[in-house]
Formats: C-alpha cells, sequence, structure tokens
C-alpha cells in the first residue's frame, strides 16, 4: 500500500535513505513500514557529487535537516549513505512532537557501518552536550570499557539515566553493515542487533521531553561517529519489533506480498496461464490441464480430470518462504473424492523434506511436511462444493483453514522451507491428482493473511464484481483505445507543482481549471461584414458562461465584433469587412447533471482514496 520509491532523488549524496515515521498502525509492527500518512521525514540518496548544506525532506512535514562538518557520500548497505569522519560530521533535526513519545510504543532502527571500535560515539540522539540526559541515546561504547558493544540511555526525568543507563545490547562489528533497533511495546523497550534481541528494559515510565535537535553522527560537542549510517528510522506509536526478527533487506518501502497470483482466466479450453502478482512467473499447464468456464466469482477456472493433469511453476526464490510467514490459499470444487488428492505441492519429485503440501485424503483436507501430517481437517469434503482453503504461518504458528474456519491443530514450527517447482493438482510421487476445479490461485510471501477464523473472499483478488473496476485505478504504462473511449468526464492529474508531496493537481483534458468544451472554425463574412455561426443543437444544453474569441483573416477588421451572443444554438458576428474571413472560437463551461452532479476538484490532498499516498508521487520528476 503498500510501493518503490526512488533512490535517484538528487540532493547532496550523504544519507541513502533517512525515514523518520510517526505510524499509528500496530498491524505492521512486524515489517518495515511504507511511506504513509504518519511519515515526518524522508531523506532519499541521490547520484552526483553537489555540495550543500542542508538536505530536501521529501515527507510532507517539510523538517528541515542540517548538514554539519564535512559528512559525504560513501559505500553503503542500499544504495549511499551519510559517511561521518569523527571530527564535526552529523545530520540534525529540529525538534518536533513527533519525537516526544512519552510512555507510548515507540521504534528507532537504522543501519550502520562502524569502521573501529575503540572509542565511545554517537549513533543517534535528542540531546545538546555530554553533560544532559536525554529522551534517547544511542552509542557505540560508553567509554568506560564497554566500547565494542552497541549502549542505550534513557531518562525520564532530565537529571539521570533512569530508564536506561548505558545498557548495553551487541557486538559492534568493523567494516560490516549491522541493523540496529529499539523498541518499546508497553512496559517493555526491547534492544536488537541484526535482528537478535540482546537486552530487554522494564520500565512504566514516560520518556522525558525536551526541545533539542535530533543528532545522527555525533552530539554538539563531541563522541562524532566515525562509520557509516544508513535507513533511519523512528516511528512513534508502533513497536515494530518484539522478538527475533530478520532485518529488513532493501530500503524500506510498501511491500506487495503477493508471490504468485493465478485468476485462472482466459479462453475456455486455453493452455495458457497468467501470474498477476507483481513478479510474473512461467505457468505450465501439464497433461490436460486447461481454462474452464467453471469458476467460483462466474469468470474462468482450471480444470483437472484426475489423470495426468496439473500446473507446473518453475523454482523461484518467492516460493522459497524460509523461516518466515506465508500465505497458501485457493478455491477448489471436486468432481471426486477418493484417494489422495494434492493440491499444492512444492516438492521435487519422489522427494520429501522441508516443503509445505495440501492435499485431500478421500474426504478429508491434510496439510503434510516431511513425511507426516502436520494437521488433519475435521470437515467431511464432498462433491460439486466450491471451497475456500487456506494454509498460513504467522511466527511459529501454521494454521489450515477450510471456509475460514481453523482445521485441526495449529502446528508449532520453525521449519526453513526451501524452494523447489510448484505444482497445483498433482503430488510428488506418482497418480495423485486432482480431479476437480481451482480458482483464484495465491501464494503471498512475508504475510499470514489469516490467524483466526475469518469469512472467505467473496471477490476475485484484486477485481472489483464482475467486469465492473471500483474506486481509482493506476495504469502505470501507455494505453491504446483501438476504438472509442467514452467517459462522464475526463481529467489529467499530476503531482501539485508547488506541493508535490502532500497535492495532487487535476485539469479536464484542455487543461484547464473548469470542465470546458471548445469549438472553432472559419467564418465566411457576408455583404454586410456578417455571419452566423451555427452550433450544434445540443450546445446550450450542455454549456453555459461563454467566452468568445474572433480573429479577422487576411485583412485588419478594427470593428470586428461578437453582434448577438449565443441564442438558439448560434451567435452572430458582426463588424467585418464585406466577403471576409474570420477566425472565430467560443468555449462554454458544461453544466449537464452529471457534471453538476461530480464536479472536478481542482486541487485535492494525496492520501487514502486517492492515486498516491503523501510521500509519493506520480511522476519522479516533480519531486527531485
Amino acid at each position: 500500500m503498500r510501493r518503490w520509491l526512488s533512490e535517484r532523488r538528487l540532493f547532496l549524496a550523504i544519507l541513502a535513505a533517512l525515514l523518520i515515521v510517526t505510524s499509528l498502525f500496530v498491524s505492521k509492527a512486524l515489517g518495515a513500514s511504507g511511506l504513509d500518512d504518519d511519515v515526518k521525514l524522508l531523506l532519499h540518496g541521490g547520484v552526483g557529487d553537489n555540495i550543500v548544506t542542508t538536505l530536501r525532506d521529501s515527507s510532507f512535514s517539510d523538517h528541515t535537516v542540517t548538514l554539519n562538518g564535512d559528512a559525504k557520500r560513501a559505500v553503503d548497505k542500499f544504495s549511499q549513505s551519510g559517511f561521518f569522519d569523527g571530527s564535526g560530521d552529523f545530520l540534525s533535526v529540529p525538534d518536533s512532537a513527533d519525537f516526544d513519545f512519552g510512555s507510548g510504543d515507540f521504534t528507532i532502527d537504522f543501519w550502520v557501518r562502524a569502521t573501529e571500535t575503540a572509542t565511545q560515539r554517537t549513533l543517534i540522539s535528542k540531546r545538546a552536550n555530554q553533560s544532559v540526559w536525554a529522551p534517547f541515546i544511542v552509542t557505540k561504547g560508553n567509554g568506560v570499557g564497554n566500547n565494542g558493544l552497541y549502549t542505550f540511555y534513557s531518562s525520564s526525568n532530565g537529571s539521570s539515566g533512569d530508564i536506561a543507563n548505558a545498557v548495553t545490547f551487541g557486538t559492534v562489528i568493523v567494516n560490516q553493515w549491522q541493523h540496529v533497533a529499539i523498541s518499546r511495546s508497553g512496559n517493555s523497550i526491547y534492544l536488537f542487533v541484526d535482528g537478535v534481541l540482546g537486552n530487554t528494559i522494564s520500565t512504566s515510565a514516560s520518556l522525558m521531553s525536551n526541545s533539542d535537535l535530533v543528532r545522527i553522527g555525533s552530539e554538539s560537542n563531541g563522541l562524532g561517529f566515525l562509520g557509516s549510517i544508513e535507513e533511519v528510522r523512528i516511528s512513534k506509536g508502533v513497536a515494530r519489533w518484539t522478538a527475533n526478527f530478520t532485518p529488513p533487506t532493501s530500503p524500506y518501502t510498501s511491500d506487495a506480498n503477493s508471490s504468485l497470483l493465478l485468476h485462472m482466466d482466459g479462453t475456455p479450453g486455453s493452455t495458457t496461464f497468467t501470474d498477476s502478482s507483481g513478479s510474473p512467473k512461467t505457468v505450465t499447464a501439464n497433461g490436460n490441464a486447461h481454462i474452464s468456464s467453471f469458476s467460483k466469482f462466474g469468470g474462468d477456472g482450471v480444470s483437472f480430470d484426475g489423470s495426468g493433469d496439473y500446473l507446473s511453476i518453475p523454482s523461484n526464490s518467492v516460493f522459497e518462504f524460509g523461516t518466515g510467514d506465508f500465505t497458501v490459499d485457493f478455491w477448489v470444487k471436486f468432481n471426486a473424492l477418493s484417494g489422495l488428492q494434492y493440491l499444492y505441492d512444492p516438492r521435487p519429485d519422489s522427494t520429501q523434506g522441508i516443503y509445505p503440501s495440501i492435499y485431500v485424503d478421500g474426504t478429508t483436507l491434510k496439510y503434510w511436511m516431511n513425511s507426516a501430517d502436520r494437521i488433519t481437517g475435521g470437515t467431511t469434503l464432498v462433491i460439486n462444493t466450491w471451497y475456500h482453503i487456506a494454509l498460513a504461518r504467522s511466527g511459529t504458528q501454521t494454521k489450515l483453514f477450510l471456509d475460514g474456519v481453523q482445521q485441526g491443530s495449529t502446528y508449532t514450527d520453525s521449519n526453513n522451507y526451501i524452494s523447489s517447482a510448484v505444482r497445483f493438482g498433482r503430488g510428488a510421487f506418482g497418480a495423485q491428482f486432482l480431479n476437480g476445479t481451482l480458482d483464484e490461485v495465491r501464494i503471498s510471501k512475508g504475510i499470514a493473511r489469516w490467524t483466526s477464523n475469518f469469512t472467505p473472499p467473496t471477490e476475485a483478488y484484486g477485481l472489483g464484481p464482475a467486469i465492473t473496476l471500483i474506486g481509482n485505478v493506476k495504469f502505470l504504462r501507455n494505453i491504446a483505445v483501438i476504438d472509442k473511449l467514452s467517459k462522464g468526464a475526463g481529467t489529467f492529474v499530476i503531482d501539485h507543482p508547488q506541493k508535490p508531496r502532500t497535492h495532487l493537481l487535476y485539469h479536464s483534458f484542455v487543461e484547464s481549471p473548469d470542465v470546458k468544451n471548445l469549438y472553432d472554425g472559419i467564418a465566411q463574412l457576408d455583404e454586410n461584414g456578417e455571419a452566423i455561426i451555427q452550433l450544434p443543437d445540443y450546445f446550450e444544453a450542455l454549456n453555459k458562461d461563454f467566452r468568445y474569441q474572433y480573429f479577422p483573416l487576411d485583412q485588419s477588421m478594427p470593428n470586428l465584433h461578437v453582434k448577438e451572443e449565443v441564442k438558439n444554438n448560434q451567435f452572430v458576428l458582426g463588424g467585418g469587412k464585406p466577403n471576409g474571413r474570420v477566425s472565430w472560437q467560443i468555449t462554454g463551461i458544461r453544466h449537464d447533471p452529471y457534471i453538476e452532479a461530480n464536479p472536478v476538484e481542482v486541487e485535492v490532498e494525496k492520501g487514502p482514496g486517492e492515486l498516491v499516498d503523501k510521500g509519493e508521487c506520480l511522476h519522479e520528476v516533480a519531486c527531485q
């Protein structure tokens, strides 16, 4: 929701991505958040060697970020990073309520690459100097023997480190990128390095509030960091991690969790299947597997006759779930129920192992993994009935659902699922083919779409009912309309030139804030220097507030004028030269019932319901 933001925005190439986020969405506590309404500061790494002293805040909060000393572009984790030489270099951000956490949840996380461990160095803090306390201070070492360890300080009273005083939580590794995170949930503050919990602080105290700058890479009078820092993010209102996790492997962005999405749509009988996910895979129909007119949602499905038919997709990293969350879900209708019928099986031929497989044994739904049934359903399946089946893992909890109801017991595991070719409708061991129809097949990596009983989907994934698209639809490439394009109204939309991060600008296709219709032509004047301009019969029914333009051709006509304004769908020009020619144009503002009920809103705020969220741009050039 959600999207990658370009890492090619031009500004001082110091920090590849500095994200300071205020997030209220607790549901995203276990992952990197995309840029949304709560982003309070965003600096992306650029290219080139331009030297400036102020970095552009690409968020809609418009914080001023100042470069101090001679921080410069350096070896990076993802794109570019901020390099600090340990002598007066740091980034500073003015005080803001965004950084006032109180007793609420918060997360501070960043990537860091240190070049030495012998000296105490400040990574991020909110204090003016070493003589005062602060709501948060993260250092490398504490100057008294722990200089090779990451260290956290925090005060509630401003006079002592009553919340945290030199609490260490992980070893600094020289010349290696490490992910550091401090996350508070309720009365616990969790300290992580590279996703491993290094220490926990129990406190109900509120972090103190002060008016000092947030400083990255140093403090105002010392403890300057020597190394590189990237992807700094501060999140207010959410504890992103409370247990061990896998650190982000790319710049923060909205994730697209659908690794495979098969709508099974097409011409009945066709053996071409299209993956509608963001990274389309090749889907091969084997045996007599084909598009069927039988579908859960009234479109098409894929039919299997139980004798050699199945779909296969080559091995891909998106099917390698590892130890992370995942979901496999689809609709199925059985023509017959006997023996073993495999619905989803990623195992290589004749191979057991750490692969999640879903199959039916007679009339019972089961989950098979590493040579054993791990979950056995309690519902007796019947033929000619559509079922929604979902297998989802969240953390160490794997659950199997039938029509939104959990089947059997929860399987507790930390399996590291490996990747192979994926098959639908066939097992890895001989004749275990599906006799039935599949529809709306989806594989999602990195997300457990359901963790408790739920209402199954009532429409195709990503589509509105039937062939109607509801809401905004964004096409990222050119569209060719071979026949006529009919519309109730039409606009172009761009990022607002003055407020590109927060607003969109809509105009009708004639690039006007009004919904104008334009009519023009060449008039031949009569012997009296006049001409009746006949307009379409619907002109006055469609238009109001008329504007006139007219220009004589070939000769001067100083007395040319509109003799009679629009009436009965015509107007009259007069005062011209006999038999002369005039170029004319008339515009009208639409006032038909549709446009009166649906006026063009010229300026709108980006956000939910619009084409892009705040902080994102339709066209990157507008936000550089």
